[in-house]
């Protein structure tokens, strides 16, 4: 729920990516690590507010939802931080390749 496994796997990522796509300007890795953090902990923000948000319906209407995304929805989550992880890495990797 605290969103540690997105935090490790969007970094985990990064690392995997620069072993077979290395960025050779280290501040450039600095960051897509950064970048990888911040994005996994603001998707993860997002996600605790909407579960927060889902526990506030009337009569409990929003258990349902809140049940899924608390469970195995809470993968797209971490999709959408994986996704916004390489965005940014790739998105260094192009300005690398051009320059």
């Amino acid at each position: 729920c605290n969103g540690v496994e997105q935090l490790i796997f969007s970094v985990g990522m990064i690392v995997i990516f620069q072993l077979v796509f290395p960025l050779v300007n280290r501040s450039n890795l600095l960051k897509a690590l950064i970048g990888a953090v911040f994005t996994a902990v603001a998707i993860n923000v997002l996600r605790i507010a909407l579960l927060a948000y889902l526990t506030t319906w009337p009569n409990k209407s929003g258990m349902p939802t809140f049940d899924f995304f608390h469970n195995t929805g809470g993968l797209l989550f971490s999709l959408v931080a994986a996704a916004l992880a390489g965005w940014i890495y790739i998105s260094l990797l192009d300005r690398e390749l051009a320059a």
